[in-house]
């Protein structure tokens, strides 16, 4: 059946192209660059992986407002399709061909960009218009360690090569606002420095369906404000040493939704490496980073408030506002405050040694990461008084934790034909975690866990001729349970509050692919076959406290519900092993200097094979739609105008799944995206980019199935102009 659909899906796509096709795979222009996602000296025309490089150009072109929005049309990236700046920092995951959050490793300037508790990206620290190139592999990386499961995406950032500056400014709907500034100064041929400013301002956009508004009065668009400030030094003081400093300053403000609902985020960073030639035929980089998180958390909500006093109930089977409650008055007041810091400390340095003609080179490495993390959270019961943002404390829970991880690898290609690159890598990690919570005046429980693993990789790369090539890889790789997941206890005690749980052990990754590539005269086209196992998913289950996974989650569970009526927790645990397999269709095709097509199509295939939960095995992860494909086209009818429209389609997908409830679905949609750059003169662009031009309305989220409230949705037709000034 596998080889079945894998032959189907590429004889369609050789048949079908330019239909299905890669707007950002470049390989048929930039054959010859180094692609350090790898931590070797692999060119793209070499990495045994399926993989994108998305240049400066492609972000020019592009109607894409921001980073997030920009890889949402990359082949087999599963990113939601709200805005980062429209939704909670908490749940801005990513994910790559099926395999759940935070399985794809970001980097900057290869340095981790990741949120050090909750695993997510911190897509507002990177303006498009910092960045040099993107570099995107799939599949897992062993060299890389903890979170490159489903791949690895490397943000280069712009080098200074001159005194230049760059002033970029743009309007649109929501009220969007984004303003950048980047001046470089280079001192001498050994110093270069570059300083960057920029802020987004969004009054964002309504969330939820207009129909069922009436169930939260007042609810309103989150309004977000993302402010970075950023100095790099780049030294080149000699022939064989270069490197960077990054000193960095972000701020992340949401409004969210309510008068009383907050999210600031601080976070100051910093980010050095170095590299030195030992000789002609060796070389050493060193790279050492940091960043402080600060973040206060303020979840809100509104009710009708009763003539008789106190917060009117909304089952969850009610088709409408009773028109007596009509004119009620709305309260505010909020539920949950969350004070939160954490830190991250990293260090990498990486040997090569170029070696000869067919035993290519050898690399040898070590990594390490520490985080450490407190976490206060109060919950609180609704008011009994009108005009008062906040009832009595209901329960409160503080935890404190650290984890580490460490890694040696060691990669080496081996080339025993010209026509054949073969690549080997292991890994040995260790990784450990310390964990204590409170619960009110409750004694201290503790708990951690401690695992050491050895994770092997093999792939190549056989050249059949200039340009056609084939490529298969398989490897182990493993993802670390999140600080969210072992240590952050929330939630309300009226209902289902989440436990975490300070035993998770990493998940483990099988992941197995093959491919080939063809590259001749303006056409790429590439194909995937790709399958991955994954043990010891770390799920949720519902169950009274008498049923969690330890006795460190039933102690503090029933510590929560002290006195309250509700017996049922959330607990987190290694619950389920996955199953995820699938067809990556990638191409473009230069039909002259100024037309290109480009596109993709992904098939992915993603269940649970086995869990403890009332998720159900053998169904499509809800969430992840089995078809995605995109198609897109860029134009230059004029020297000075380049004009690109991006058509993106979502499959069916379930959004809901349960053994006791069933699965659900909803349809199809298809998005399409415009844009055009006019060179007004050789110093300053215009731009237009109007996003979901024929005004789609849609979800690609998950909601409860019989709770239609709970949808969110993707946004209306968006509209931005822009203006980029070059001096």
């Amino acid at each position: 059946m596998n080889r079945f659909l894998f032959s189907t899906s590429l004889t369609l796509f050789f048949f079908a192209q330019p239909v299905f096709a890669d707007s950002s795979d470049t390989s048929t222009e930039l054959p010859r660059i180094i692609v350090s996602a790898s931590r070797d000296d692999a060119t793209l025309a070499e990495i045994p992986q399926s993989t994108t490089i998305i240049t400066r150009q492609h972000i020019d072109d592009s109607p894409a407002q921001s980073l997030d929005q920009l890889l949402r049309n990359v082949a087999s990236i599963n990113l939601s399709s709200i805005p980062a700046a429209s939704k909670d920092p908490t749940g801005q995951s990513l994910s790559m061909r099926g395999l759940g959050n935070s399985t794809v490793l970001v980097l900057l300037d290869g340095v981790p960009i990741m949120d050090p508790f909750y695993g997510t990206v911190q897509w507002f620290k990177v303006p498009l218009a910092t960045i040099d190139r993107i570099e995107i592999v799939r599949g897992g990386s062993v060299v890389w360690g903890n979170m490159a499961v489903g791949g690895v995406i490397n943000i280069i950032t712009q080098k200074p090569k001159d005194n230049r500056g760059t002033l970029s400014a743009s309007y649109g709907s929501f009220g969007t606002k984004n303003a950048s500034l980047s001046k470089n100064f280079t001192v001498n041929d050994a110093l270069g420095l570059n300083l960057s400013v920029d802020r987004l301002d969004s009054s964002g956009y309504q969330l939820t369906p207009s129909p069922y508004l009436w169930r939260y009065p007042d609810k309103r668009p989150i309004r977000t404000r993302d402010t970075n400030a950023q100095m790099t030094v780049y030294l080149h003081p000699s022939s064989d040493v270069q490197g960077y400093l990054r000193l960095g300053y972000h701020i992340n403000d949401e409004k969210i939704f309510y008068a009383h609902g907050d999210n600031k985020q601080t976070s100051p960073d910093f980010a050095a490496s170095l590299s030195k030639a030992l000789n002609e035929h060796s070389s050493l980089t060193a790279s050492t980073w940091a960043q402080e998180v600060t973040f206060g958390k303020y979840n809100a909500a509104t009710c009708y408030w009763k003539p008789t006093g106190g917060c009117l109930s909304l089952p969850a089977t009610l088709a409408g506002l009773p028109a007596e409650q009509a004119n009620d008055p709305v309260a505010q007041y909020y539920t949950q405050y969350g004070d939160q810091s954490y830190h991250e400390r990293g260090f990498s340095a990486t040997y090569l040694r170029t070696l000869g003609t067919v035993w290519r080179d050898i690399q040898v490495g070590l990594d390490y990461r520490r985080l450490n993390a407190a976490d206060n959270e109060s919950i609180y019961n609704a008011p009994t008084i009108y005009g008062v943002p906040v009832g009595t404390l209901a329960a409160s829970v503080t935890g404190r934790g650290t984890q580490d991880y460490s890694g040696l690898f060691m990669q080496t290609r081996v080339a025993p034909m010209a026509s054949l690159l073969v690549t080997l890598a292991a890994r040995e990690d260790r990784f450990s975690s310390n964990i204590a919570s409170t619960e009110g005046d409750n004694p201290q429980l503790s708990g951690g866990t401690t695992k050491t693993r050895f994770d092997p990789s093999l792939s190549a790369r056989y050249f059949v001729n200039d340009a056609l090539s084939l490529r298969a890889s398989v490897n182990q790789t493993f993802r670390g349970p999140g600080l969210n997941n072992t240590l952050r206890s929330y939630g309300s005690v009226s209902s289902t509050p989440s436990i975490a749980d300070p035993y998770l052990v990493p998940q483990d990754m099988l992941g197995r692919e093959i491919g080939i590539h063809y590259d001749r005269d303006g056409l790429g086209l590439s194909a995937t076959y790709f399958f991955y196992g994954i043990r010891n998913v770390i799920l949720s289950t519902t169950s009274p406290a008498a049923g969690a996974p330890s006795a460190y989650q039933e102690q503090l569970c029933n510590y929560f519900l002290a006195g309250f009526s509700n017996t049922l927790c959330n607990f987190y645990s290694n619950a389920g092993d996955e199953r995820s397999r699938g067809v990556e269709l990638l191409g473009s095709y230069r039909v002259s200097p100024h037309l290109l097509f480009n596109g993709a199509f992904t098939l992915t295939d993603a269940v649970l094979t086995r869990t403890s939960t009332n998720t159900p095995v053998r169904a499509q992860i809800a969430g992840i739609p089995r078809l995605v494909g995109s198609l897109g086209v860029l134009w230059s009818p004029l020297d000075k105008l380049q004009l690109e429209a991006q058509a993106h389609y979502i499959g069916r997908m379930n959004y809901y799944s349960s053994t006791t409830a069933g699965t659900y679905s909803q349809g199809s949609n298809t998005v399409l995206d415009v844009g055009g750059r006019y060179h007004l003169t050789a110093a300053i662009d215009l731009t237009l980019a109007v996003n979901n031009l024929l005004n789609r309305t849609y979800t690609d989220s998950t909601w409860t199935y019989n709770q239609p409230y709970t949808q969110t949705l993707a946004p209306a037709r968006m509209a931005y102009l822009g203006i980029r000034v070059m001096f």
